[in-house]
């Protein structure tokens, strides 16, 4: 049950961080479009802006820049920890914000539980092993102490 679960969790876990990857952005080109200016304001335009206070759209505009931000740091960690997975190490600091790193980490953690109960991707070969390798004959000194040892007497 427990296998169950955490599997689940595993596949929740890839889900959430294709919905990151993929869907904040989508959401921010659909909902926001492009949140920077095409152009320089003129000076007219910052003191009409001064005196009508502030724009909504800037507004949005602002904290669309900030979820492209945070998006773009946590792609960074989120790459970072998925290539030291698989490479089998622990992921090297990347210069994105603390909190970011390590809920990537958790991600990534719950990402490779999912992988590795799904077996290795490529199958180990084995060498084959000659069956003669596999059985020893036994030497003639074994033998001469099996016979010449009576069942009370120490071995030779």
């Amino acid at each position: 049950m427990r296998r169950y679960r955490q599997l689940l969790k595993g596949l929740g876990a890839i889900v959430f961080a294709g919905g990151l990857v993929v869907g904040v952005p989508a959401a921010l080109i659909v909902y926001v479009g492009w949140p920077l200016p095409t152009q320089l304001p003129t000076l007219e335009e910052i003191r009409l802006a001064l005196r009508s206070g502030i724009d909504p759209q800037l507004l949005i505009n602002t904290l669309a820049i900030v979820v492209w931000v945070a998006w773009a740091q946590l792609v960074v960690a989120l790459g970072a920890e998925v290539a030291a997975a698989a490479r089998g190490k622990a992921a090297h600091r990347v210069p994105v914000l603390p909190a970011v790193q390590a809920t990537a980490a958790r991600l990534g953690a719950a990402i490779t539980l999912v992988a590795a109960s799904l077996g290795p991707l490529r199958p180990h070969l084995v060498a084959a092993v000659p069956l003669s390798g596999l059985i020893t004959e036994p030497t003639q000194r074994t033998l001469v102490h099996a016979v010449t040892t009576e069942p009370d007497s120490k071995p030779v």
